[in-house]
C-alpha cells in the first residue's frame, strides 16, 4: 500500500500554487498532503530550494525523487512513471 506524501511548496510561488491546484485536483485517493514551506519550522536551505516532500514512514525526498513520489500516488500519471523512473 502507498503511503501518504506530504509535499511542501513555497506559497509566494505562483507555479507552486498552479501545481498544488493541479495535484489537488489529480489526487483521487487524497495521498498527497501540500503545506507551505514559508508556515513551517523547517529552516534547512536543502528542502528550501529543492521540491521537499516527506512520507508518512519519515523518508525525505528532493527534486526528481519528489516527482517520482507524486506521480506513484496519482493514477492518472501511472503512464509516465517508467519515464520517471528511467531519468532518476
Amino acid at each position: 500500500m502507498v503511503n501518504k506524501l506530504t509535499i511542501y511548496i513555497d506559497g509566494w510561488c505562483t507555479i507552486c500554487r498552479k501545481f498544488k491546484k493541479v495535484v489537488t485536483k489529480l489526487d483521487l485517493f487524497k495521498l498527497i498532503v501540500i503545506k507551505d514551506i514559508r508556515k513551517s519550522d523547517i529552516i534547512d536551505e536543502k528542502k528550501r530550494k529543492l521540491m521537499y516532500s516527506k512520507s508518512d514512514k519519515n523518508i525525505s525526498f528532493y527534486g526528481f525523487d519528489s516527482i517520482y513520489e507524486i506521480n506513484k500516488r496519482l493514477i492518472i500519471l501511472w503512464i509516465i512513471i517508467p519515464l520517471t523512473f528511467a531519468l532518476k
